[in-house]
């Protein structure tokens, strides 16, 4: 049986018209979870090509199992692909699979181990310019993201954390393809002093946009800064993947002073690969574009939207508000409006690139919504006659919106888009997630109702029934007692909702929880959750993680708060939808579940989960993390702990 290294793999691309391109393959620990390597007894290496061009890497071809040992194992030569130009572009991933098993041929059940990396191209113009590093993650758990060179060096394992740059909530993270990398940009993070730094009454912290930018990489594990983006911070605004190269970061809120009276941005910027490998080498000044308005005169303003690419040069921006009115007493204590509900904000526009993919320009539909709306979530599916977006729940000025709708003919101009009916969810509900599984849309979560904080007597809104400064209060103070806790209870959307995208209408139907004890899932008492994050895997799979959780103890009261969110669900999307906490037997007595790395303080809301390539979930940022959340106390403490994870095999 051959002998494959556990810290050293290396893998040769012969080519028939180019001398063989040697790769140095380097498996490494992350920072946390490394005695993985005590349960691993042998591992597969597969490396396969992800747009399934190269025959060399069809049906397993790529894959080599073997003994897990500190050894080092040099992988079948593989033939690289050319394309019609007949020029060298080979693009090729590797996954690493540990099984505790010491039979080479596994089975899922036995899988401990995982590692992946993203997609790597090598051509006449690039290649990789030094090792390859594999991050090997213990299955269905989370660890704070790694330096993997330094881990892969020996180095201690509490120094071989890597950190974000800057602490962020309600930011956006969005992987390019053509980098490899993870953009993560604007939010709000925390403060105690300066022009712009917002200290709510009675709180000792304080919070302000975020200006800046940055890239994770995970084939090093680290995160780099980027120049300043062209306008000033902004969080709650869209970052939308055009292609497979560019990214519009569009409109969002800033504060305008200490007192957190805000206005909502008319202006969107674009990222852009080739921009990055431009700065990178020290031709362009920045890898961001100048400013380009939202509209005449930046007229397109608009905030807690919604964005979706329907091809490789064009994104449709649907809903938001549009304005923000900050009363005397100062943040949070806020009222708003809903584009196009009581004014001509347009509630749908369209952004198109221009051929040099570094500029473009915004333009209105004819048609709006019917149902004007924030806080939406946009769903791309394939119709009869091209690419439809289903516009899926949020929230108008008093309550959620359970109106369905349909943007049709969407490969026109933005003034020949068609709205149109496609049901009705049950319940409404903002702060959810819409996801697509398979040919499922599974909605999860999210509030029903608007809770009412009316008689808290920490929280002051001026005017009666201020939905929206009830809800941004959540921000700073989860109610623990009293009339405005069994508000929030009650608001809670205990449902998860399975709706088919191959109808004409929407038929809803109800998933459900796992609610007993397996082998391999604890019984879920979770009953809710908004602010999280939900990603689909393979196998018809959804992961949920994080967000202000409600779960309940048989017949005790409810417990709810972002600590609660530090379990992650998964859930089986088909016929029968359900969702587990899927956990395993460690020793004789006890179990470890799929959770983010800590104890409840790493439970985390207003974050991202970005799927990478190979399943690997990624998640920065958020509200709570390594300060903590206590209920009735400040939960605005913006974490930088990136963690890495991967769900279980056994579904």
């Amino acid at each position: 049986m051959a002998k494959l290294g556990f810290f050293l793999t290396s893998i040769s691309l012969a080519t028939a018209c180019s001398p063989t391109v040697e790769l140095e393959v380097r498996g490494a620990l992350m920072c946390r979870l490394r005695n993985i390597k005590a349960q691993v007894k042998t591992v597969r290496v597969q490396v396969e090509d992800p747009t399934d061009r190269n025959d060399a890497l069809r049906d397993g071809r790529g894959t080599t199992a073997g003994e897990f040992s500190a050894g080092t194992m040099v992988m079948p030569s593989i033939l690289t692909y050319f394309n019609d130009a007949g020029e060298l572009d080979t693009v090729f991933q590797i996954r690493w699979y540990g099984s505790r098993s010491p039979n080479p041929d596994f089975a899922t059940d036995d899988l401990v181990a995982y590692g992946a990396t993203p997609h790597i191209w090598i051509t006449d113009q690039h290649r990789p310019s030094g090792p390859i590093y594999v991050p090997l993650l213990e299955a269905g758990r989370f660890s704070p993201t790694t330096d993997l060179a330094r881990s892969y060096s020996g180095a201690d394992e509490l120094d071989v954390c890597s950190q974000m740059v800057t602490r962020r909530f309600a930011h956006t993270a969005t992987y390019i393809p053509d980098l490899g990398q993870v953009l993560i940009v604007g939010g709000r993070t925390n403060c105690s002093d300066g022009a712009l730094c917002v200290l709510p009454d009675g709180e000792s912290r304080g919070i302000r946009d975020v200006a800046d930018a940055e890239l994770f990489d995970p084939l090093t594990g680290i995160y780099e800064a980027l120049p300043m983006p062209p306008t000033p911070g902004r969080a709650f605004h869209t970052a939308t993947l055009i292609g497979q190269d560019v990214v519009l970061i569009a409109g969002g809120r800033r504060f305008r002073d200490p007192l957190g009276r805000e206005e909502v941005l008319g202006d969107a910027f674009l990222f852009s690969a080739k921009g990055y490998r431009a700065w990178q080498a020290e031709t362009q000044e920045t890898p961001f574009s100048k400013t380009i308005n939202m509209g005449a005169n930046a007229s397109y303003y608009r905030a807690d939207h919604a964005a979706v690419s329907v091809d490789d040069n064009r994104v449709v921006l649907v809903g938001g508000i549009s304005d923000v009115q900050t009363s005397d007493d100062g943040y949070p204590d806020l009222t708003f409006e809903i584009a196009y509900l009581s004014n001509t904000v347009p509630s749908i526009i369209m952004f198109t690139l221009d051929d040099s993919r570094s500029d473009g320009q915004f333009t209105a539909a004819a048609r709006g919504l019917e149902k004007p709306r924030a806080g939406t979530q946009l769903v791309l599916r394939n119709g009869r006659q091209g690419p439809e977006i289903l516009v899926v729940g949020g929230y108008d000025q008093a309550r959620p919106v359970g109106a369905i709708e349909l943007l049709r003919n969407l490969n026109g101009a933005a003034d020949q888009i068609e709205v149109a009916s496609f049901g009705n969810l049950a319940p409404a509900v903002f702060g959810h997630t819409a996801t697509v599984v398979a040919d499922k849309l599974v909605v999860y979560g999210g509030l029903k109702a608007f809770p009412n904080f009316a008689e808290v007597s920490e929280i002051s809104c001026t005017q009666t029934a201020n939905n929206f400064c009830y809800l941004e209060n959540l921000r700073l103070k989860i109610p623990d007692a009293g009339a405005g806790r069994t508000s929030l209870d009650e608001a809670f959307a205990e449902e998860i909702q399975v709706i088919s995208l191959i109808l004409d209408q929407a038929n809803v139907i109800q998933g459900g929880r796992g609610l007993e004890q397996t082998e391999f899932y604890d019984k879920n008492l979770v009953r809710g959750r908004f602010w999280h994050q939900t990603v689909a895997i393979e196998d018809r799979t959804m992961v949920v993680a994080g967000g202000v959780t409600k779960v309940a103890f048989e017949n005790r009261p409810a417990q709810i708060g972002p600590a609660h969110g530090v379990d992650l669900e998964l859930c089986q999307v088909g016929q029968n939808t359900v969702c587990n906490h899927p956990s395993r037997a460690v020793g004789s007595n006890q179990r470890i579940r799929f959770r983010f790395h800590g104890g409840p303080e790493a439970g985390r809301a207003e974050f991202q989960m970005t799927r990478l390539p190979g399943d690997l979930l990624l998640v920065t940022g958020g509200r709570g993390g390594s300060d903590g959340i206590n209920p009735g106390q400040s939960t605005q403490a913006a974490t930088g702990v990136g963690q890495l994870g991967v769900a279980p095999f056994v579904r």
